[in-house]
């Protein structure tokens, strides 16, 4: 919640600096066409006052500003290029609601070798004839007892709810753009607690497992047990910035214009996946240990890079439609860590693996809108977003579930190179104001 709550306010800090960093101009009924001055009376009819225009497309109330030389002014180069049109400078409020991708079920464990008869063990123990007996890598297999190795994430992470402001500053060779978006944090805790079956008069006792390789190979016997319960919880947050330029459309007054864009993007995409829980294990000596078992997972996705792409837009009366292409030539800078604890024995000192790599992560962002002009001044807006990009690192994909051959030796859990794709998608309801 706490970073919920500063994005937001980082996101209007930004907004109320550059949105309202305009001075107050003075106001006019014509549309600016690049003159200055007066218009010239050999073209009356590129004065016509204009209707409800979108942001930076010249509508009503286009700024004609009396020349006043300097370098600021309009009959400068500077002034030519922004100083008819900073006064139809707009900020746009958007409510985000979007699904991203999850995890799907991933297994919190390593792969487990089948049965001699080839049949697989349910790791989920509800197929009591198929269970995967629970074997302490010390102290051996403990009598009546198997593991639940449960599995964590959605196929989407749905139902995240989100914020963007943008905020535009039209000139006379288009329209410069920037905007930043957050996304509420997706939370998801799953706990695996002890569980008595009675089942062909037997009583069996399901406790949750992380299942491990041995040595790298995949086995049915090395494993971390947690007979007083296990908690798994996946965490992920993601924000990002851009700031876009959007060119005058080269076929101007036409049913539908299509703008070129370029920008630049960044991306923060940040995942935590803990598994925690205790085991008291019963050892050749007394007292009893009781071992706190942790392993942590961090992944932290930089991504940045140049941007290129189009608007296509068309308009018929109050109403505007239209879509957005981008595509990001993106490297992602990635950091994972993997910390562990008490594993294997209660002395066992916390172990912590990191890897940093760089990877070029490239991203398709498409969307889709329409807009309703209530008046010169306030629009609203409705949209569908998708974007999909590749080489994004997951916390729960990039855990080394392994083992030491040797009992004596510590554990050898770590990070390990595995990359996947990644998209978020959903609708926007925005409320667009044009500054006076």
């Amino acid at each position: 919640m706490t970073r919920w709550l500063s994005g937001i306010i980082l996101i209007f800090g930004i907004l109320s600096t550059t949105g309202f960093s305009q001075g107050p101009w003075p106001q006019s009924g014509f549309q600016n066409t690049g003159y200055l001055g007066a218009p010239p009376p050999s073209h009356p009819g590129s004065w016509a006052p204009s209707s409800y225009g979108p942001p930076g497309g010249g509508g009503a109330n286009a700024q004609l500003v009396p020349g006043n030389g300097g370098w600021l002014g309009p009959e400068a180069r500077i002034g030519s290029l922004i100083g008819n049109n900073a006064s139809r400078s707009w900020i746009r409020f958007d409510f985000l609601h979007w699904d991203i991708k999850g995890a799907d079920g991933t297994l919190t464990g390593a792969p487990v070798s089948p049965q001699t008869d080839g049949t697989p063990y349910d790791l989920t123990a509800i197929d009591r004839l198929n269970r995967l007996p629970a074997e302490d890598r010390i102290n051996g297999a403990r009598p009546q007892t198997f593991a639940v190795v449960p599995r964590v994430g959605q196929a989407e992470e749905n139902g995240l709810n989100g914020f963007r402001g943008t905020i535009g500053i039209p000139t006379t060779a288009g329209d410069f753009e920037a905007s930043a978006f957050v996304l509420e944090e997706f939370n998801q805790t799953i706990h695996t607690a002890p569980f008595v079956d009675n089942f062909n008069f037997q009583t069996q006792l399901l406790i949750g497992a992380v299942t491990l390789l041995d040595d790298g190979q995949v086995s049915d016997n090395v494993m971390i047990l947690f007979n007083q319960g296990m908690t798994t919880s996946l965490t992920t947050n993601i924000y990002g910035l851009e700031t876009n330029w959007i060119n005058n459309p080269f076929t101007p007054n036409v049913g539908i214009t299509v703008k070129p864009i370029v920008g630049i993007r960044y991306l923060n995409f940040k995942e935590q996946l803990s598994i925690s829980g205790s085991d008291i294990r019963a050892p050749l000596t007394n007292p009893n240990e009781i071992l706190n078992h942790r392993i942590n997972s961090l992944s932290q996705n930089h991504i940045y890079g140049p941007q290129v792409g189009f608007r296509a837009e068309g308009r018929r009366k109050r109403f505007s439609y239209g879509t957005d292409f981008k595509f990001l030539f993106g490297l992602n800078r990635i950091s994972d860590q993997v910390e562990t604890a008490q594993i294997f024995d209660i002395d066992e000192l916390p172990q912590v693996d990191t890897h940093d790599k760089t990877r070029f992560a490239p991203i398709v962002d498409f969307s889709v809108y329409g807009k309703y002009h209530a008046t010169d001044y306030l629009s609203f807006l409705i949209s569908y977003q998708l974007f999909a990009g590749s080489g994004f690192s997951r916390a729960y994909d990039t855990i080394n579930y392994d083992a030491p051959s040797s009992v004596n030796d510590p554990p050898t859990i770590g990070t390990r190179n595995n990359l996947s794709t990644f998209y978020a998608h959903g609708l926007t309801l925005g409320m667009e104001i044009i500054l006076p």
